[in-house]
């Protein structure tokens, strides 16, 4: 069986097509938790219409806990092998968990499944070009981007529940990403289906659109992997690195010349290492290292000719 969680803040206006996408799905063994995050809009009223729906259940919350805290009510009530995540404003298409599952079942070692996403609303649509292999996805948990889209995921449970790793409740934003990474870190395998297989919604309530949040919660977990995938480097040098890898913020908070010269050395002493701890490829990560050197010694030119 497949638990699918769907946490839901005032998301009235996308859960209906969002849970028939659910319903409508080729692969039938299924439960769909729908954790109500303390709604305050007519959520609660078009959850009602779903009390005898028997692959349905409804968990209501008395107060907004956040997306992180729902998750985590629904993995505790979820009965399911697998565990897959689906944002209230997204729509998976019909044979997203056939596939999914069928990855997971022909692999016993893969621990979490992904896919490629469209990516719709206010701007036209896209299609992600997510890394399809493990050892790539993981280097892009560290650039925060090419990874893995949260609405796609499927992932086994027990893995998680043995290892202690839930959603940090603690963070403002960015707590898939923190999610990913902790995995990453207790040994999962990974892996991006090329397939297309949900529809992400953009619109002005999306929660990643809180640009400030997300990049408290971002540098957090940089911090983390820095320490982990170089653990040559001082926290002195980590402080100094994590700013240049925020590249989607632009780089003109990176003001400080000496800093930028500090940030270069260390960046110099990365590109050496080139054992994999945790399964990522560093062949990717040195070309991720070469562009921040490349970012590094571009903004410090601008620095000195404007002093």
């Amino acid at each position: 069986m497949v638990s699918i969680i769907v946490p839901v803040y005032n998301g009235y206006e996308f859960l209906k097509e969002c849970l028939q996408s659910l319903l409508d799905q080729s692969f039938t063994d299924i439960e769909i938790i729908v954790v109500n995050d303390g709604s305050t809009d007519e959520t609660p009223a078009l959850l009602k219409q779903y009390e005898n729906f028997k692959n349905i259940v409804v968990c209501h919350l008395s107060r907004n806990r956040g997306e992180a805290a729902a998750t985590n009510v629904g993995i505790q009530i979820a009965k399911g092998k697998y565990i897959a995540r689906m944002d209230a404003d997204d729509i998976s298409l019909a044979d997203r968990l056939s596939l999914q599952v069928a990855a997971l079942e022909s692999d016993p070692d893969l621990t979490l499944v992904g896919a490629q996403t469209q990516v719709f609303g206010r701007d036209g649509e896209s299609t992600t070009n997510l890394f399809l292999a493990d050892g790539d996805i993981k280097c892009a948990l560290l650039v925060g981007s090419g990874h893995l889209v949260t609405t796609s995921v499927i992932w086994r449970r027990d893995w998680f529940i043995q290892r202690g790793i839930w959603w940090n409740t603690s963070l403002p934003s960015a707590r898939d990403l923190r999610f990913w990474s902790d995995a990453m870190l207790a040994g999962a395998k990974f892996r991006n289906l090329p397939e297309t297989l949900v529809r992400y919604r953009i619109h002005g309530a999306n929660a990643s659109h809180q640009v400030e949040a997300v990049r408290q919660s971002s540098r957090s977990t940089r911090t983390m992997l820095l320490r982990a995938l170089y653990p040559s480097l001082d926290e002195n040098a980590i402080s100094n690195l994590v700013p240049i890898l925020e590249i989607q913020f632009g780089d003109v908070h990176l003001n400080d010349a000496n800093a930028l010269l500090t940030a270069e050395k260390s960046l110099l002493q990365m590109r050496s290492e080139t054992v994999s701890l945790y399964g990522e490829n560093r062949h990717i990560l040195r070309d991720y290292v070469d562009q921040w050197i490349s970012l590094v010694l571009k903004r410090i030119d601008v620095l000195e000719q404007g002093s």
